[in-house]
C-alpha cells in the first residue's frame, strides 16, 4: 500500500505557494550574517531557502550550539567550519534576527 501522507500532501498543496517567502527570507539571512564580522556567506548564491556559510577560524562551535540551544533555535553543527541554515514556513524575519544575534555573539563577542 503506497501513497502520500497527509504532511506530503499539505507540502505539496501549500507550503509550495509559499517558497518565495522562504527563498525572501534565506536572503535576508544571508545579507545579516554576511555583516557579522569573520563570516563568509555568498549573498549573490542563494537560490533555494538554504543558506552556508563560513564560520571563523577558532569560533568556539561547541559553544555556538549551546548558545543556539539556549535561544530555542535548533541547528546542525558545523561541518568543515563551514554552517547550514534553512528557512521554512515556522521562521520568520524575528526568528532570523534572533538566529543572527546569536552567532554575533559567540563570534565577535
Amino acid at each position: 500500500m503506497g501513497g502520500i501522507s497527509t504532511p506530503g500532501i499539505l507540502a505539496l498543496t501549500e507550503m509550495t505557494q509559499r517558497l518565495d517567502v522562504d527563498h525572501d527570507n534565506a536572503r535576508y539571512l544571508a545579507q545579516q550574517l554576511a555583516e557579522v564580522p569573520g563570516i563568509e556567506v555568498d549573498t549573490e548564491d542563494v537560490h533555494i531557502n538554504m543558506v552556508w556559510f563560513a564560520l571563523p577560524d577558532g569560533v568556539d562551535v561547541p559553544r555556538l550550539m549551546r548558545a543556539f540551544e539556549a535561544a530555542g533555535i535548533r541547528a546542525n553543527g558545523a561541518y568543515g567550519g563551514k554552517m547550514r541554515l534553512v528557512t521554512h514556513w515556522q521562521i520568520d524575519r524575528e526568528a532570523i534576527d534572533r538566529t543572527v544575534a546569536v552567532i554575533r555573539i559567540v563570534v565577535v563577542g
